[in-house]
């Protein structure tokens, strides 16, 4: 079988997106320095001029979602379905929903944290669909009578707390295939990232491993919001 590089980590096999921007340590976070004897201010080098710098550590740690960290993938055809840019919140999270509208069958999402914003799109999902939502962490803005809400108008969505350990992926799988997000519902219009499909019959081996993993988490998982 022929590989390529992962697209999404550009063959690093690290997940891009949980890359956190700290202040320049050369610069603290201004982007700018006072040169001498001049005593005019220039760009700071380290960080071109950002206010920025990167945890290294933190990216180490987290493997690539696409290719699981090995950083290529077979050189099948992938479909690329968005591309959000974070600059148009408005018209990011319609992406988003028009790419939910589609989904079908039993669908089973993994979600790195539950919001407000992750019910507002997850709203977008088929009635007709069975859907299990299992995340990692649930935000401030969102509680368990307010999840109660939501599946009182959404019956077919049910919702698990996974405590054990901590979760960096963000997935769909349902009938059709995988969709791999660059970020989580919650934050989507907020930071640039896309949407990767991969047709089932493509990677069948993947798609019952990710299953299998799913399901052995949400049998151990606390449900959330009861009816």
């Amino acid at each position: 079988m022929d590989y390529r590089d992962c697209p999404y980590c550009s063959g690093t096999g690290r997940d891009p997106s949980i890359l956190k921007p700290k202040p320049c340590p050369v610069c603290n976070g201004t982007g700018r320095l006072r040169a001498f004897p001049e005593d005019q201010v220039v760009e700071c080098r380290f960080c071109r001029g950002t206010g920025k710098s990167w945890d290294p550590d933190t990216y180490r740690t987290v493997p690539c979602p696409v290719c699981h960290g090995q950083g290529v993938i077979s050189a099948g055809p992938i479909e690329f379905l968005a591309y959000v840019s974070g600059r148009k919140p408005y018209t990011d999270r319609r992406t988003i929903e028009d790419i939910l509208e589609q989904v079908s069958g039993k669908v089973r999402i993994c979600e790195t944290y539950l919001g407000k914003g992750t019910l507002d799109l997850l709203r977008s999902i088929p009635a007709t669909c069975s859907v299990r939502v299992l995340v990692g962490k649930i935000t401030r803005d969102v509680s368990p009578q307010e999840v109660n809400c939501f599946r009182q108008e959404h019956p077919s969505f049910e919702f698990r707390h996974h405590t054990q350990r901590e979760l960096h992926d963000r997935y769909l799988i349902d009938d059709r295939g995988l969709l791999i997000f660059g970020h989580g519902l919650k934050d989507i219009g907020k930071r640039e990232s896309f949407v990767i499909f991969l047709e089932k019959s493509l990677i069948p081996d993947l798609i019952r491993d990710v299953l299998r993993a799913f399901d052995d988490r949400w049998g151990s998982a606390t449900p959330i919001g009861e009816i």
